[in-house]
């Protein structure tokens, strides 16, 4: 699967969203740009759902009272979906699936999630692998990888999520070099570690679980120290 195309990007001191129903870019008011940058934070580190939700609602409540309203599903979309891809383990499928229909598999799995359509979830599921079979490990960014990882947890195939987890994690010797140099992609990293050690301490392997919460520990040691807080914070070590 290729990467998802954000949608808006930061520019000296503009944010541009761009509005994929119409095609047009637009100034992101000013007073939404702090706002913006905590949500990103907090979600690509998986910071603790009252942190996220809180500046997810936070973000809205300035839309809402901000934007035009005939702009405001456009504004929701364009800077929301990201964010809440990435916090969908913290957050729940429902703030993701209320932004509305995505050719994007994975958001389409999560709103069938969010509707309870378990079925069609694990169909969309079982398409992202077949789209990500034919990528060589490492070619995945990690992020994306986390995200079906979790899907297949979701649904209760554990093996399933701790088998693409593998593939990923053993391909890293291949991944780009500038992985650990982008903030979102060195987090996602870290989650996906976390990830693999609680699903060896579900099946009840302890040497798997030390090994993989050893190299997130590892990881993480000499992070900033509040990027680092909200990676504890997000495994449950205070």
């Amino acid at each position: 699967m290729p990467n998802r195309t954000r949608r808006w990007r930061f520019t000296g001191s503009n944010w541009i969203v761009r509005f994929a129903s119409a095609g047009e870019q637009k100034k992101l008011p000013g007073v939404l740009g702090s706002d913006v940058l905590r949500l990103r934070a907090y979600t690509a580190f998986g910071a603790p759902r009252e942190m996220t939700m809180s500046a997810y609602r936070r973000v809205n409540e300035t839309l809402e009272s901000t934007v035009p309203s005939r702009e405001l599903d456009d504004y929701r979309q364009s800077i929301l979906r990201r964010p809440m891809t990435l916090a969908v383990d913290v957050a729940g499928t429902h703030p993701l699936a209320s932004l509305g229909p995505s050719s994007d598999p994975f958001t389409m799995a999560i709103i069938a999630l969010d509707k309870r359509d378990r079925r069609t979830a694990r169909v969309l599921a079982d398409s992202i692998a077949a789209l990500h079979g034919s990528q060589a490990p490492g070619a995945l960014t990690i992020d994306v990888v986390l995200q079906h990882a979790w899907l297949l947890a979701a649904l209760d195939d554990s093996v399933g999520a701790a088998r693409v987890l593998d593939r990923a994690l053993r391909g890293l010797s291949s991944a780009p070099a500038q992985m650990l140099r982008d903030a979102t992609l060195s987090a996602a990293l870290v989650r996906a570690m976390m990830l693999r050690a609680a699903l060896a301490g579900a099946a009840h392997d302890a040497a798997a679980e030390r090994q993989w919460s050893g190299y997130a520990q590892e990881l993480w040691h000499g992070a900033d120290p509040a990027l680092k807080s909200l990676l504890m914070q997000s495994s449950g070590r205070q």
